[in-house]
């Protein structure tokens, strides 16, 4: 009985339920690209950082030492970064490029005078920390703007997947109760009355 119940019931929440379904399938999609997004801004800011270091150390190395692996490796690492592209949100890509672009300008204005030079102090002066900090401000601007936007998404598409949690449970719940006080109706047949029939004496003859 319960069991016809639910096969005459079942097409009033296909639909809700299938709706509810796809919403949620959505709102973890947008979970995994929120984690997606925050993980290529850590990235893509580490790389930023520890490439401005490496130039760094290789600048320093050659102009204390002379040796032409340093400057060599110098050119190959600059090289190298001219070809990486980074797939993350538009806002982070302008900090990035921003720090990019200060860390290639320090290349031509600073370290490569000091490269003909030989001068290893130049990279001690005010003008070349000045660099450095811009660079790292906006390292932490890619980092922040990135945690920020992939935050506010994972935050949004939690909320929304616990609306859509909630509201199939209740679907359910209430095709439960429908179910429950769907009570069949039942129909009694009526009763005939029995007749009774009339007998006929017999007519005694005199």
């Amino acid at each position: 009985m319960i069991l016809e119940k639910i096969k005459n019931k079942i097409w009033l929440i296909s639909i809700p339920v299938a709706i509810a379904a796809l919403l949620s399938m959505s709102a973890i999609k947008d979970i995994e690209t929120a984690h997606v997004e925050l993980d290529l801004g850590k990235r893509t800011a580490y790389y930023l950082r520890t490439s401005t270091d490496s130039l760094t150390y290789l600048a320093i190395a050659y102009t204390a030492t002379g040796k032409e692996k340093f400057i060599n490796e110098f050119n190959s690492h600059l090289e190298r970064r001219k070809q990486l592209k980074f797939d993350i949100i538009p806002e982070g890509l302008v900090y990035y490029n921003e720090g990019l672009s200060l860390s290639n300008e320090l290349a031509t204005v600073i370290e490569a005078p000091a490269f003909k030079a030989m001068n290893d102090t130049a990279f001690f002066t005010d003008q070349y920390l000045s660099y450095k900090t811009r660079i790292i401000a906006s390292i932490e601007h890619l980092r922040d703007v990135t945690y920020e936007n992939s935050n506010n998404k994972l935050q949004r598409a939690i909320l929304e997947l616990n609306i859509y949690i909630y509201f199939l449970v209740l679907l359910l719940l209430g095709f439960v109760v429908l179910i429950r006080l769907d009570k069949p109706v039942i129909i009694t047949p009526l009763k005939k009355k029995p007749i009774k029939k009339t007998i006929k004496k017999p007519i005694k003859k005199k």
